[in-house]
């Protein structure tokens, strides 16, 4: 009787110990700087993670929802003017599309191209498809094959990453994300996008003209960036690219109103570290507003802290960071590129071109990156002439510039963008966490900058702040051979 009373008794205890310690795990405050497809992105993971009442998200935007995915008004239509097109084997995208209903929207059937080096056409595609790959064949033999082999096989190892993070796997590092997809990745950030496809054995030609193109109009770069940038450039040249109809910047706005989480519009200025404090380990002090009462209201204290904006060298009003026991640095610079819409005729006689084309991609330095036309957000599948072209270029158009590429101007909208990194070969040390509870989102943009890179960071950094809120870390075992893994929770 004595022995059934003490574990009687001893099951009692520890239930009440248990009870005790998840009452002292309260619900953390997070706090997001940074509304687009990143920040957007991290709510709607973190809320996975932690449940509806599991954390008391807050994220913080300047300016609009959507950041970088943004659109403009030309005479009543609206047009894409930052992240344009989604690749269909992006799963969070797509995920996010068929979460919200969002339709895709594609470009003209009857799109055509032409390679420009500044003075002439090296290479014109066809609206027939038989004279087209004759043309392709004449000029790139079957190395276009090849270069759609390389790329798709890329892919396959880049699909990793979406098993590995549905098995709660997270990385501290790019390097340690990339390696896990496929150990050539991390190869890949220190070699040249020219040297890794020459030793392929591509032709200068190819790489000079298809490639040099495909980075001019998708990052406004060159074949000396690294390759795993280099390859997601060649994979945004495929042929089912899409949109979503209404505007790609929806889908970070549909993630926050469908996710429990409140929209703060007022920019951080600084970070202080405040292990003190009960409120927070965190204190975030932002502008002020028209709508502030007292002189004190110019912070808050938060728990965990996920920035998910570009924090270079070069962003203006960069936030500081008080207190910290080491610097916090962020290097390298954000490349700009300057986007010109124009509703208007193109100059065909400034090119000396004989038929219509829809795109123009330069293959050598000159005064624009691109040239292409463009149709609203809304779409729907006839062959309609807009007569808007999106043009690119690495600097503001002159007048004189403007009016060598078109014949007659009804309007124009420039939008100059810090856009992506600039990228190069140098190795880097890029890390998501900052700080013990303070994680960062764009870490993964100096591997490559795009919409589904965002999301596959912003859930990274959603399982780092789970786990380290919750003193649960997944260790994966993971086997480069035969790419399988085995978790084991501590």
């Amino acid at each position: 009787m004595k022995i059934e009373s003490i574990i009687i008794c001893s099951i009692f205890l520890i239930n009440l110990m248990q009870s005790s310690f998840c009452k002292t795990i309260k619900p953390p405050k997070i706090a997001i700087i940074g509304a687009g497809i990143g920040g957007a992105s991290a709510a709607y993971f973190l809320n996975e993670l932690f449940g509806d009442d599991g954390a008391n998200i807050h994220i913080y935007e300047r300016e609009v929802v959507g950041g970088r995915l943004a659109t403009t008004n030309i005479n009543g239509r609206y047009f894409e003017v930052g992240g344009s097109v989604i690749h269909p084997r992006n799963k969070y995208l797509s995920q996010f599309m068929d979460l919200f209903g969002l339709k895709k929207r594609f470009e003209k059937s009857s799109s055509t191209f032409a390679l420009y080096d500044g003075e002439k056409f090296v290479f014109q595609s066809s609206k027939y498809y038989l004279i087209n790959v004759m043309k392709v064949l004449w000029r790139y033999g079957f190395e276009f094959k090849t270069l759609d082999s390389t790329i798709d096989s890329i892919l396959n190892e880049f699909d990793r990453i979406y098993e590995l993070q549905n098995n709660g796997e997270s990385f501290k590092t790019v390097e340690q994300l990339l390696n896990a997809m496929s150990p050539s990745f991390v190869d890949a950030l220190t070699n040249t996008t020219y040297k890794v496809l020459k030793d392929q054995h591509f032709s200068d030609r190819m790489i000079n003209e298809i490639v040099r193109a495909a980075l001019r109009v998708n990052y406004g770069q060159d074949i000396d960036v690294h390759f795993f940038v280099g390859s997601v450039s060649l994979a945004g040249t495929a042929d089912a690219l899409f949109s979503i109809k209404g505007g790609n910047k929806q889908v970070p706005e549909k993630l926050l109103q469908h996710t429990p989480v409140v929209t703060i519009p007022r920019e951080i200025q600084s970070i202080t570290l405040n292990l003190n404090s009960k409120a927070g380990r965190y204190l975030l002090n932002f502008t002020r507003n028209e709508h502030q009462v007292h002189d004190n209201e110019h912070g808050e204290f938060y728990d965990i802290v996920i920035l998910a904006t570009p924090m270079t060298l070069d962003i203006k009003n960069r936030i500081k960071f008080i207190n910290f026991p080491k610097q916090i640095q962020f290097l390298g610079n954000y490349h700009r590129t300057v986007c010109t819409l124009v509703n208007g005729d193109l100059n065909y006689k400034f090119f000396n071109l004989d038929s219509k084309v829809t795109d123009i991609l330069t293959v050598n330095d000159t005064f624009f990156n691109s040239v292409s036309s463009i149709v609203d957000v809304n779409y729907s599948g006839e062959d309609i002439d807009s007569n808007v072209w999106k043009i690119f270029s690495p600097n503001i158009l002159t007048e004189a510039e403007i009016n060598k590429l078109f014949k007659t101007i009804k309007s124009k909208k420039i939008i100059d963008w810090k856009a992506y990194p600039a990228y190069d070969t140098i190795k880097r040390t890029d890390s998501f966490i900052l700080d013990d509870y303070m994680f960062h989102v764009n870490a993964i943009e100096w591997a490559a900058s795009a919409m589904e890179m965002s999301a596959i960071g912003a859930k990274n950094v959603a399982i780092l702040a789970y786990e380290v809120w919750n003193n649960k870390k997944v260790i994966s075992k993971y086997n480069q051979t035969t790419h399988k893994e085995q978790k084991v929770e501590l």
